[in-house]
């Protein structure tokens, strides 16, 4: 029901008031959905996905951080949480999960995983994580020889 109620509240966003019900009413399907599996990565994901689209910064850090002590392999929270610390301009933690990503992701892009569950904790655009990299070494370079 939560990917429902996510799907409609995306289609109808600005056309119409039902968007917000639509989305509160997914987070509410998603705690049920949590409370029924706590070590469920990805209602957790969907949850601090909901938080990270209606401007609810702190509650998405908090859910993001709450999954990775459950998953810490689980690179979707680990972008959204990087999202977060870019938008906060929080450069170490940023620069700290760009090498937890492309650690994790090194360690076990080859792995024979066993369905499809764990597969899709590495479901993300890596190449963008290393033009992230890239560019995050480039602003560090320039501040220390400002320095």
């Amino acid at each position: 029901m939560g990917f429902i109620y996510s799907a409609l509240a995306a289609s109808t966003k600005g056309k119409t008031r039902n968007s917000t019900s639509y989305l509160e009413n997914s987070l509410k399907s998603y705690f049920y959905a949590k409370e029924l599996e706590p070590y469920n990565a990805y209602y957790r994901n969907s949850i601090g996905r909901i938080y990270l689209s209606s401007h609810q910064i702190e509650k998405a850090e908090k859910e993001f951080k709450n999954l990775l002590t459950i998953e810490p392999n689980f690179l979707p929270a680990r972008v959204s949480l990087l999202k977060i610390y870019e938008k906060l301009n929080k450069n170490n933690l940023a620069k700290k999960e760009i090498e937890d990503i492309l650690n994790i992701y090194e360690k076990y892009k080859n792995f024979s995983f066993s369905g499809a569950y764990e597969k899709d904790f590495l479901k993300i655009n890596i190449a963008e994580i290393n033009k992230k990299a890239k560019g995050l070494m480039t602003n560090i370079k320039i501040q220390m020889t400002k320095n």
